[in-house]
């Protein structure tokens, strides 16, 4: 069955990349695609140079197949209309629960999905082998992601799939904790945890940063007055790989027009060793050259 599955990935990753590169643009990157995106101005770095490892410091498991015991619960997202949650069991199981509505033509419809299975650490990661699916809605083809990690910070537990590795480092270096839009795991009364602990695949190294990088902006263009829909700045700046930055990193407004004004932020989409390039989406102020960026936020706690 694993060599049938590894048949299926090695078939279907080809089209499968070349269609997220498609959609760069309209999405936020994936980090793993950041080798092929450093452009600006800059030769692109060998692969050991991107994970050597300047992360915040994160507690190295003893046994890389196993999981440290505050590992082991529920951890759940409520959102205003879907519940999605994982339970990692100490036994090797697990249990992936989504309920929540969805559109169908015509109408709406429930999705109510349960999957288990069995879960195993391997490379930085813990991956998932689904056994069972029960669909108690419509049939759906929603599914648990392949791979995830555990992370505790401030003495939160989350579990975070792959696709919300980017988000959790930006809110550890903009200086905020945890917030309700991870799934969490509930603390009784009384219980402690770590402050810090968890290990980034090696994927990720350098997402979580050490100390917060400060740029400058460089050019700044308003892309909604050229008449274009979509992210509304397009701006690059003085700092980049060799500085910490990667691909997907979250920079906030240091230099506001007005006291009344609050900090905005923008996501990198190229780094080079040097250079970056990043989008701004909401932000009701373009920010002039000169203009200073932060990864930590001005309104967190120091």
């Amino acid at each position: 069955m694993r060599r049938f599955v590894d048949f299926l990935i090695v078939g279907f990753a080809a089209p499968l990349v070349a269609l997220v590169l498609s959609v760069a643009c309209a999405s936020e990157p994936r980090p793993c695609a950041a080798p092929t995106n450093l452009a600006v101005g800059a030769p692109t770095p060998k692969a050991e140079e991107l994970a050597r490892g300047d992360a915040a410091p994160s507690v190295e498991p003893v046994d890389e197949s196993e999981l440290p015991d505050w590992a082991f619960a529920k951890y759940t997202d409520v959102d205003t209309d879907t519940v999605d949650s994982v339970e990692l069991a100490a036994d090797g199981t697990y249990r992936w629960a989504y309920s929540g509505g969805g559109v169908l033509s015509g109408g709406a419809l429930l999705i109510d999905v349960e999957e288990r299975g069995r879960w195993r650490v391997a490379r930085g990661w813990i991956e998932f082998e689904c056994e069972q699916v029960l669909d108690h809605g419509l049939a759906s083809d929603r599914r648990l992601s392949s791979c995830g990690i555990v992370a505790c910070w401030r003495g939160r537990r989350c579990f975070l799939p792959e696709r919300d590795i980017v988000a959790f480092a930006n809110v550890l270096n903009s200086g905020f904790d945890l917030s309700p839009r991870f799934l969490l795991a509930e603390t009784p009364e009384g219980a402690t945890y770590p402050q810090s602990e968890f290990t980034l695949p090696p994927e990720y190294a350098g997402y979580v940063l050490a100390e917060p990088v400060i740029a400058t902006v460089l050019t700044s263009v308003d892309r909604r007055a050229l008449g274009e829909s979509g992210d509304r700045v397009e701006f690059t700046l003085d700092r980049g790989a060799a500085d910490g930055l990667r691909v997907g990193h979250e920079l906030w407004t240091l230099d506001l027009p007005s006291a009344d004004e609050i900090p905005w932020s923008g996501r990198l989409v190229e780094v080079g060793e040097h250079r970056s390039r990043g989008r701004m989406r909401f932000t009701p102020f373009v920010p002039t050259v000169g203009t200073r960026m932060s990864t930590r936020d001005p309104r967190a706690e120091r």
